[in-house]
């Protein structure tokens, strides 16, 4: 499994960044993507979720906001 470049967490939210290369039009390009989800804790350990209460959101809100912020700014420091 690809290990993420970036994990920004709040509380039981995260935003993990993953950076994969396809093919195409014959040509490798790199694409980012972004994977959210909250952790929490039953009698069988931790698990992990896509689905967010409303309390969850505002933590949701933040983590997806540092991931745009650290994709924009490492695209904008990118050499030409």
């Amino acid at each position: 499994m690809t290990q993420p470049i970036k994990v920004i967490r709040n509380g039981c939210c995260s935003a993990s960044i993953f950076e994969n290369e396809i093919q195409k039009n014959g040509r490798m390009v790199k694409v980012t993507k972004v994977t959210v989800h909250k952790s929490f804790k039953n009698g069988q350990g931790w698990k992990t979720t896509n689905s967010f209460e409303i309390n969850d959101l505002p933590k949701l809100f933040f983590v997806a906001c540092k991931a745009y912020d650290y994709l924009t700014d490492k695209k904008n420091n990118q050499p030409n």
